[in-house]
């Protein structure tokens, strides 16, 4: 796996949407790339052309499991204790 701070791209660069997370993942050197940044739990998978969202535990869930898949890319997002972007603590 590879960790950065923002994205594979740039340590100043959000991932908030798919279209953030498809041109990200092809500055991965590998399939599983951790990131934050955006303080906000949650991720991507990436397979050929087509992304989609990986859901962040529900507010009634202690976790949410995901299985991988070994044709497909992952951006993670565990999330971080501090301010979220949207200054809504």
């Amino acid at each position: 796996f590879w960790a950065v701070h923002g994205s594979p791209a740039d340590e100043d660069e959000y991932i908030t949407e798919r279209m953030d997370a498809e041109v990200a993942a092809r500055y991965m050197p590998g399939n599983i790339c951790f990131f934050g940044h955006t303080h906000y739990q949650g991720g991507f998978g990436v397979r050929r052309s087509r992304v989609w969202d990986l859901a962040p535990p529900k507010s009634n869930e202690a976790e949410r499991c995901h299985e991988l898949e070994n044709d497909t890319a992952y951006l993670l997002n565990p999330g971080s204790v501090g301010q979220p972007r949207d200054h809504d603590p």
